[in-house]
């Protein structure tokens, strides 16, 4: 479950980092 946890974390800080940019990637 570490795994999963790094990658979740990982893609949690990409999706605030895009919605910091702008969010308009959906």
């Amino acid at each position: 479950t570490q795994s999963y946890n790094s990658i979740s974390e990982i893609l949690n800080l990409e999706k605030t980092k895009q919605r910091k940019r702008g969010g308009k990637k959906r």
